[in-house]
């Protein structure tokens, strides 16, 4: 993987996603519980054919007699990991809080983007190399009140995910991603708080959107000092957030505990297009997951629409 050039990083990104909201667009009401936003209602993005291969699997809980903990998932292998015949990456996301107990959110369910064609899409065109999407989704009414995946079990979801996937595609377990939107950073008592300092190495951690609260910001800051750690937010939408607290409580703790040459710590702000809340998350996985990851080597030289480069 490409080293990255390291140190703690605060700036600000301008990048273009969805029409602009129009005279007679639709107000809707944010699936997470964010104030509502005048633009375009969302619509699935699941291509009629979405090549490559998608597992569904779940979990009950019942192996440590917490019903409360269950959970379904769905994996997906674009058609070039299939092929890749050797260990390959893997991108966990961990969607916000799901009132609506929407099955597989995210990964072809409900309303918001399909991340299987948003991540299928960049293998394609080469800007990250093959990698194995995996994304539970809550099941359970009490787990999907103000915040997500409380207690969530990274372990036990990889396990699973490679009993699902049968042989399809093997895990580089060095080379774990979780990226968390919204409600997933906003519970300190699971979702991205407790993966932050929990046991398990992963290359880096994404905070997508999230709650923005200064204990979010310690807590990522205890990420090992292997681990990348990057945290985008937009203002478009979703504005009542102590930002400036966030900045300032990431940039103290990330001085006071040093990590290796190469080793992202990062607070971004996107600027989409609405909706914002939702479309910053294909914006913060086209921007890092390729510095991340790596690109092929035939990758395509033109940006995807929108794109922009970041001051830095």
């Amino acid at each position: 993987m490409k080293r990255l050039a390291g140190s703690t990083t605060l700036c600000a990104l301008a990048l273009l996603a969805l029409p602009a909201a129009g005279e007679g667009d639709a107000v809707y009401p944010d699936a997470d519980g964010v104030a509502a936003e005048a633009g375009p209602a969302p619509a699935p993005v699941t291509p009629a054919v979405l090549p490559g291969k998608t597992y569904e699997y779940h979990y009950d809980g019942a192996d440590v007699r917490r019903p409360k903990l269950a959970w379904s998932a769905r994996a997906y292998v674009p058609p070039e990991a299939a092929a890749a015949g050797k260990p390959l990456p893997l991108v966990v996301f961990l969607h916000g809080t799901n009132k609506k107990l929407i099955k597989y959110r995210w990964m072809g369910g409900g309303q918001d983007p399909d991340l299987r064609a948003v991540i299928g899409d960049m293998v394609k065109r080469g800007v990250i190399g093959p990698v194995i999407l995996a994304a539970p989704s809550s099941v359970v009414k009490s787990q999907v009140s103000t915040s997500s995946w409380d207690y969530f079990d990274l372990d036990k979801f990889i396990a699973r995910t490679e009993k699902a996937l049968g042989g399809a595609g093997t895990i580089d377990t060095t080379r774990i991603v979780v990226a968390g939107h919204s409600g997933a950073g906003c519970s300190t008592e699971g979702g991205l708080a407790t993966i932050a300092g929990g046991k398990r190495h992963v290359l880096a951690l994404l905070s997508i959107d999230t709650c923005m609260r200064t204990w979010l910001a310690h807590r990522l800051s205890h990420a090992g000092k292997h681990t990348h750690v990057v945290a985008t937010y937009q203002t478009v939408s979703w504005t009542d957030r102590p930002f400036d607290d966030f900045r300032d409580a990431f940039a103290h703790d990330a001085a006071l505990r040093p990590v290796e040459d190469g080793i992202e710590r990062t607070v971004e702000e996107v600027h989409p297009e609405r909706p914002a809340h939702q479309a910053t998350v294909a914006l913060t996985f086209e921007r890092w997951l390729p510095k991340l990851l790596g690109a092929t080597a035939s990758a395509s030289t033109t940006a995807p629409a929108g794109d922009a480069t970041a001051s830095r």
